[in-house]
């Protein structure tokens, strides 16, 4: 999915809420926190068919229409791979809405999301030069270490930690 046939969902979505929310003013909140994330910061990014988005509130009513849209809110799944202080940085994605505010994780928070993850096909998407010019090198150490603290084996400390020495040595200036 390209970065309009993205914004076309996220309008649609808004749009349903819209249609389905009980009191004129409603308002939800909406963080993309996948590879769709670095399409709305202006980033290339792989080829994604979902948006992994964690949704604040919304009517469960919409789930279908979620789906309908590749939208993909198992992400709270994974809230080990996000420091906890991750609402704090998000980013405003700048759409007109009538019900939804959408937003993208920071891109320190989107890369380290990535290499928890530890997933292969992730690399795509942070190890590009423009991704790394752009890093705050010393933020991305601070969360780094926040999520070590939160991962729940010394196994998964261990992958964390060589996944992200990997990613410091490929793509550190």
């Amino acid at each position: 999915m390209d970065r309009e046939e993205l914004i076309k969902r996220l309008r649609l979505l808004d749009n349903a809420v819209f249609g389905l929310s009980p009191h004129a003013g409603d308002r939800y909140s909406c963080v993309i926190v996948g590879g769709c994330a670095f399409l709305l910061l202006g980033y290339n990014g792989r080829a994604t068919h979902d948006i992994d988005v964690i949704i604040h509130n919304l009517p469960s009513a919409l789930q279908g229409i979620m789906s309908g849209l590749d939208m993909n809110s198992i992400v709270r799944a994974y809230f080990d791979s996000f420091a906890d202080d991750y609402l704090a940085r998000v980013k405003p994605v700048p759409l007109d809405t009538k019900s939804v505010d959408f937003y993208t994780l920071s891109l320190e928070d989107l890369v380290i999301s990535k290499i928890a993850a530890g997933r292969r096909q992730d690399k795509f998407d942070i190890f590009s030069g423009e991704v790394a010019q752009n890093i705050d090198w010393a933020l991305l150490d601070a969360l780094a270490d926040e999520v070590k603290q939160s991962l729940l084996s010394s196994r998964q400390v261990q992958e964390f930690e060589g996944l992200y020495d990997e990613y410091v040595k490929g793509c550190k200036p």
